[in-house]
């Protein structure tokens, strides 16, 4: 999390633990899955975190370098905290069409479940020996 991010400004700090993506928990996954999840969520993200779940003391020696000062009148608890929202992000010149990347983002989900519906298929072709030395006919050639 970094300072006047979409995370920062959404209340989310350095040692907080998200433990679910839309309903779908993180634990035991993968960096790509987590961000597949993200990326197939759209604009739309629900997220279930707690709140100062890593202490901070522990994370000064580890690396001192990512801590920063809580926001003035920010609670917190050990509990989990379901924030939902529309998280969005300054959009450039090049994602100006909204309904492209819609699109874009239902291809990718549809993508994503036939992916993980299905195992990639395997290929089973049967082997058949070199055929190098067996014998062939003979061909008469006649002169003309």
């Amino acid at each position: 999390v970094t300072l006047h991010s979409i995370a920062a400004r959404a209340g989310l700090e350095v040692g907080d633990i998200v433990v679910s993506v839309c309903d779908a928990p993180v634990q035991d996954k993968e960096h790509s899955r987590i961000k597949a999840e993200i990326l197939r969520a759209g604009n739309e993200l629900d997220f279930v975190v707690i709140k100062q779940g890593i202490d901070k003391d522990i994370l000064a020696q580890r690396a001192p370098h990512i801590l920063r000062t809580p926001a003035p009148g920010v609670a917190y608890t050990r509990q989990p905290l379901r924030a939902t929202g529309t998280w969005t992000s300054a959009t450039s010149p090049t994602c100006a069409d909204k309904a492209t990347r819609t699109r874009s983002f239902r291809l990718l989900d549809e993508h994503l479940n036939a992916m993980s519906a299905q195992p990639p298929p395997l290929k089973v072709t049967t082997s058949h020996p070199a055929r190098v030395f067996s014998p062939v006919s003979n061909h008469s050639w006649n002169a003309i």
